[in-house]
């Protein structure tokens, strides 16, 4: 029989000093990686640091595991047998660090073990360091019973159906183990001292591991009958769950986790508050190397395993207690102690707001990092001491920070990791001052190498200690107790004064130094390694962070990884909103909020938390609705108005600058993507104020000041980006949408009107000088054809630009023409009349200005005629009298006429508006095409995607078609409309069409017909229609194929179905083959 070995593993330890010990023993069936480990989510919730860290004390978790096989441990020998090997290993890992409350946390019958280890510490004193220790016990499912009753016998059967052998253990060895339990129960209760707290939860729920045919089944494997009322100290709580799922959290959001911190946490302050652990001496004191490299407990030193199960904090950590010290070494520890405590208390300047113990890390995420190569390089490379984590506010660096520190500090338990989290509005955090003040904290003894002259009062009149005191202080830290390594994570550094960067960074080029060992450090045999510094700074994109990190490591934050953590975030946070809730609650709404909300929040970690802290307590109040598309928390929307408004109202002077820009961002098309660069807004406010009216500092120093939680500047390449797209939708309700397009066509005319513009600049030089033209040019003409009127302010600026003669006009025709003239060396510019683009680009509100409608109504006959058209022939139809004016006689590019202008624009009511003047609506251009054939050829128009909400090409056919223009007329290609809508694959277009009596068995000048070109790009619905309007199915198809053999060479089934009720089945090609013969010749065909 192979011997199995036992230990003691050290899992967790806290950054700070631990305030207490935690000892977990699994229970019977299970092991440290079953017991506690939750299958849903992956979780050991005892190694988490998620979890962990909620106990929001400084701890340190051991786990004990020995053989958990049940019917191994059916044996009155078992539970001693354990305890005393727990005891063992105990008692060499207390002796190191002596002084803190010992708390067991044990499952099952693990607690029997616990009661048994309990019983020998107060039976024998063999085991000092564990009775000093002891201050409380937390049994998950432990039976308390101290007879030998029915309850404990089906508890023991119970554990023994669920996780012992498929056999079953026998009814003796059974009734043996009930015995001993009682046993040790009824001892526990009369040695238990009354200092010792107890709690004990109780499964309420069957276990999931037994099967229908055991007496177990449907029955808790530990019931409540098993506790014990006149145990003194104890407190029972019941929990809706099975046996095996009382010791494992799938989430820190649980309902489970949540109940058991809420009973756990006082338990563990009143254990604390109640229990003084007082110091016991080592009574066999052993060489430090022995305890170094000892497993615990001792065992045969010819089997190996790996790791050490118990090892020193740090490597500098050399604690000693000693009871017997003299009076005059008492009374100058005492001094000692005083003069730190002053020292202590004179370090100041931050607040609890710096240790950021309020960011919280969801499970699972901030993870990503630890797999990322710079990361890994920074960890191992001693040559890479920095690493910047640069990304924008709100999308998570501060939780990536906290990460990074959370997880340094457990994986790092050897090593000095600090954590530092600077708050907008410090002129100079207090970093040194904090690290300084948490390293005494930590390890007092290091007081004694500050250097005495900073040793400070409290007295009020000593000042700040400056940077090069700092580095003294470091310097002696390092130089007599030479740490390893020192880890400090610093956030949010780049919101201070730039000044700080330059500092802070100065001091840490000063402490990675070489530093001399004092002689208490040197050995000639060893060799020492220097202490190395690392540093993380996450940071916001600012001039003084690109500075700072152009000669270090860098990492952006990417918004993939972003995403898939708040993905993840909202997932759970999802899940337990959907569990807090009755079932009949619609899972599939439930589904589409979450999805709605991860689209919605993409990098922008606030959105995300506030919409699912709104959801939960909407929720609660049983108001689960699905949000708008324009949905931002309530909370959020309150944290911009605080932000914004302040901002747009102020009327402070020297604000004017950005009130501007927040303006003509607010103004832009929240679907336009486009941003600004700072060079951009500086042109553009230059043309609004001139250039003596300039801001003293720079915009972008203006941006980050007032309003750098909304949007941030790129040191790379100045572009101005919101931190999210709600920021714009929000600012962009402070104006009307009739409201931001007339700013939006002030502005960039008035750009274009400067006398700069009066003669077209080079494409070099344009993009130096007046970097915003690009955007005006582009801009003022999409957002005025949007106006359904026309602004009083902008009729001057449009008189003047529209002009023939207006030379900033022709400059803009130029940039329109660019780059393809400047490259072929062409100067010379086409120009039309400008009413003609105003028409093209569909800007009805221009053209309803300068030329208002006739007063005659025309609403009357354009019914009748809509329904002469449905009914009588399009030969016979007589187009009534135009009522209007005559439009002026202007053609533009390719004899375009005005009508076809705005065919080409999209808009139906700009048409209308054009066809109440007297229009030639049969004019063709210099290509013989209608404003019908315009429309339908256009690209922009007829594409998959509109360029214009205002845009309906239906309508716009519709309306010509229906004031009478002849839809049979081609161009000089023999091109009919529709030949078109055949190929653009409009079925729509084609029916309206032929429901005006297109032409259909015509052909072009290549000899296809609309049939043809319908059967080209394989649209059967328009094969039909065409054929039932009479398209010729008989002709021979270009190519000598009737359609039926051109369907069976193509391969095109579904063509075939749609001609063969109309086409002759026998007709055969020019070489005499029937569709028959040709389906029937191969395997690839019909």
């Amino acid at each position: 029989m192979n011997m199995v070995h036992f230990n003691l593993e050290l899992i967790w330890l806290s950054q700070a000093s631990p305030h207490v010990d935690l000892v977990f023993v699994h229970g019977y069936g299970g092991n440290p990686e079953t017991t506690w480990h939750d299958e849903s989510t992956g979780k050991i919730w005892i190694k988490d640091e998620e979890f962990v860290t909620r106990i929001r004390r400084p701890i340190r978790i051991f786990s004990f595991s020995y053989n958990g096989d049940v019917d191994s441990n059916l044996s009155s020998s078992s539970p001693a047998f354990h305890a005393s090997d727990l005891l063992c290993c105990l008692e060499q890992a207390l002796e190191r660090s002596t002084g803190r409350p010992l708390i067991f946390i044990a499952h099952g019958f693990g607690g029997i073990i616990v009661k048994k280890a309990i019983q020998l510490c107060f039976m024998t004193s063999a085991y000092p360091q564990t009775k000093n220790a002891l201050a409380g016990v937390t049994f998950f499912g432990t039976p308390h019973t101290d007879t030998d009753s029915e309850a404990l016998l089906q508890a023991v059967r119970g554990t023994a159906d669920a996780f012992g052998s498929e056999d079953g253990a026998r009814g003796e060895d059974i009734r043996e183990y009930v015995s001993i339990a009682s046993r040790i129960n009824a001892t526990f209760i009369s040695c238990k001292p009354s200092y010792l707290k107890t709690l004990s939860f109780w499964e309420k729920l069957p276990s999931k591991s037994i099967g229908p045919s055991s007496n177990m089944h449907g029955r808790p494997i530990v019931s409540l009958q098993c506790q014990k009322e006149k145990l003194q100290g104890n407190t029972d709580h019941i929990i809706e769950c099975s046996h095996e799922e009382l010791p494992r959290f799938s989430s820190v959001f649980s309902d489970r986790f949540i109940q058991f911190m809420e009973i756990f946490s006082p338990f563990l302050v009143d254990t604390l508050s109640e229990r003084t652990v007082t110091t016991i001496p080592t009574l066999f004191p052993r060489p430090p190397s022995e305890i170094r490299e000892s497993r615990l407990p001792i065992a045969d030193p010819g089997i190996r395993k790996p790791g050490p199960i118990v090892k020193p904090r740090r490597r500098f950590w050399n604690k000693s207690d000693d009871g017997r010290q003299s009076p005059e070494r008492r009374k100058r520890d005492k001094e000692d102690k005083a003069s730190r405590d002053q020292f202590l208390q004179s370090l100041r300047g931050w607040s609890e707001s710096n240790y950021g113990n309020e960011i919280f890390v969801a499970a699972g995420t901030c993870e990503w990092y630890k797999d990322g190569p710079i990361y890994k390089n920074w960890l191992t490379d001693p040559n890479c001491g920095t690493l910047f984590y640069i990304g924008a506010p709100g999308h998570g660096k501060s939780h990536l920070a906290r990460a990074i520190f959370t997880h340094l500090k457990s994986s790092k338990p050897d090593d000095i990791v600090m954590g530092y989290f600077c708050q907008k509005g410090e002129e100079r955090p207090a970093i040194w001052e904090y690290f300084t003040w948490k390293l005494i904290k930590e390890w007092p003894g290091w007081f004694t190498h500050v250097p005495v002259q900073f040793r400070r009062t409290v007295d009020g009149t000593n000042h700040r200690l400056d940077s090069s005191a700092y580095t003294e202080i470091w310097t002696s830290f390092m130089k007599a107790c030479s740490p390893r390594t020192i880890y400090l994570i610093v956030d949010g550094l780049e919101q201070t004064p730039p000044a700080n960067f330059i500092k802070f960074f100065a001091l840490i080029e000063q402490l990675r130094k070489p530093v001399v060992l004092g002689s208490e450090n040197r050995s000639n045999s060893i060799l020492e390694t220097p202490t190395k510094v690392k540093l993380v700074i996450t940071s916001r994109w600012t001039d003084a962070t690109f500075t700072a990190s152009s000669t270090t490591s860098r990492c952006s934050l990417l918004n993939d990884d972003i995403k898939k953590d708040i993905s993840l975030y909202l997932n759970k946070r999802f899940l337990t909103i959907s569990n807090s809730r009755p079932k009949m609650v619609d899972e599939d709404l439930v589904r589409r909020v979450k999805e709605r909300i991860i689209q919605k929040a993409g990098t922008y970690w606030l959105f995300a938390k506030l919409a699912a802290d709104e959801i939960e307590s909407s929720s609660a109040l049983n108001s689960f609705q699905e949000p708008r598309e324009d949905y931002i928390p309530m909370e959020l929307a309150r944290l911009y108005e605080r932000k914004m408004l302040p901002l747009l109202q102020s009327a402070n002077n020297s604000e004017r600058h950005l009130r501007t820009v927040l303006t003509l961002i607010a103004s832009k098309d929240n679907s336009d993507i486009l941003t600004f660069s700072i060079k951009q807004l500086e042109s553009f406010i230059q043309c609004i104020y001139g250039q003596d009216d300039m801001p003293v500092e720079s915009l972008a120093k203006s941006i980050q000041t007032f309003c750098g939680d909304l949007f941030w500047v790129s040191p790379i390449d100045s572009i101005v980006y919101s931190v999210h797209a709600s920021v714009r939708d929000h600012l962009s309700k402070y104006l009307t949408m009739e409201h931001r397009q007339i700013n939006m066509v002030f502005i960039c005319l008035k750009y274009l009107l400067q006398d700069s513009f009066r003669a077209p600049l080079p494409l070099s030089l344009r993009n130096r000088t007046a970097p915003f033209y690009p955007f005006a040019a582009q801009s003022w003409i999409i957002y005025l054809a949007e106006l359904d009127t026309l602004s009083p302010h902008l009729v001057p600026l449009l008189q003047t630009f529209l002009s023939i003669d207006c030379h900033q006009y022709r400059t803009w025709l130029h940039w329109k023409s660019l780059p393809f003239e400047e490259e072929i060396g062409k100067t010379a510019v086409i120009t039309e009349d400008p009413i003609m683009v105003m028409v093209r680009e569909g800007c009805l509100a221009v053209i309803q200005h300068f030329f208002p409608s006739s007063a005659v109504p025309r609403a009357s006959w354009k019914s009748k005629f809509e329904l002469w058209a449905r009914h009588m022939p399009f030969s016979n139809i007589q187009s009534p009298k135009l009522l209007g004016g005559q439009w002026p006689n202007i053609r533009g590019l390719h004899e375009q006429t005005v009508l076809m202008a705005a065919a080409l624009s999209g808009n139906p009511a700009l048409v209308e508006h054009i066809l109440q003047w007297n229009v030639d609506i049969n004019a063709r251009d210099d290509g013989g095409r209608t404003a019908l054939m315009l429309c339908l050829t256009s690209d922009r128009l007829m594409g998959s995607e509109d360029v214009s909400k205002r845009v309906d090409v239906y309508a716009v056919i519709e309306l010509l078609l229906l004031h009478g223009i002849n839809p049979r007329m081609s161009e000089h290609y023999g091109i009919t409309p529709l030949h078109v809508v055949c190929v653009r694959g409009r079925l729509d277009l084609a029916q309206l069409l032929l429901r005006f009596n297109a032409p259909i068995n015509v052909t072009d000048i290549w000899g296809f017909t609309p049939l043809e070109r319908a059967y080209s790009i394989g649209n059967t619905q328009i094969i039909e229609i065409l054929i039932g309007h009479g398209a010729d199915v008989e002709a021979w198809m270009l190519g000598g194929e009737p359609p039926l053999a051109r369907c069976i060479y193509d391969g095109k089934l579904d063509m075939f179905k749609a001609f063969l009720p109309f086409a002759d089945i026998n007709q055969a090609t020019m070489l005499g083959f029937a569709p028959i013969h040709l389906a029937s010749d191969g395997a690839d065909r019909i």
